[in-house]
């Protein structure tokens, strides 16, 4: 897949558009595949297994009231789904 221009895009966390404080997003995603050739075989086989997915953001410090940081900071770390 091609990379394309995030121009005219936005960002919504939590119901703040934090679109002026976001220089970059990445959203990945996917199975994993395990190996499951048998010795009697001539190519490789693979089996789709565990899906994963992520999505990263670089944002701007900005300590503006509803800016990004005062978003981002009452957040929980750990893994939410």
């Amino acid at each position: 897949m091609a990379k394309q221009s995030g121009l005219g895009d936005a960002l919504f966390v939590a119901g703040y558009d934090l679109s002026g404080d976001i220089g970059k997003i990445t959203v990945r995603g996917g199975s994993a595949v395990l190996p499951v050739t048998g010795i009697n075989k001539a190519a490789f086989e693979r089996r789709g297994v565990l899906r994963d997915g992520a999505m990263t953001w670089t944002a701007w410090f900005n300590p503006a009231a509803n800016a990004a940081h005062d978003r981002l900071s009452d957040l929980p770390t750990s893994d939410q789904i």
